[in-house]
């Protein structure tokens, strides 16, 4: 397996980890490099002739990845629209009260 996908994974759990435990400034940090990184990962992968085993695996582990962090991204704009909704709820409330 060459460097560059360990690479990619490396970073790819760094990210995931992030994500994870809501790190969010971190992870827009570092997101766009990894983005980049993951990109080329993947295109030199469908573009290899050799691909063994351990490659195949590793493209599928990036793969998992990116699912599972684009999960964790909805999941967290979820979360700042419901907060949003909410205190703009509760702005008019207020107004309402000292009308």
């Amino acid at each position: 397996m060459n460097n560059q996908i360990l690479q990619c994974l490396n970073q790819s759990k760094i990210l995931l980890l992030h994500a994870e435990q809501g790190r969010w400034e971190t992870f827009e940090e570092l997101h766009p490099i990894w983005t980049q990184e993951v990109d080329k990962c993947v295109a030199d992968h469908f573009l290899a002739e050799n691909k063994s085993p351990e490659l195949e695996i590793s493209i599928q582990s990036l793969i998992d990845d990116v699912d599972t962090i684009q999960r964790l991204i909805k999941k967290q704009m979820q979360k700042v629209e419901e907060d949003f909704n909410a205190n703009r709820r509760l702005s008019k409330a207020v107004q309402s009260y000292l009308k």
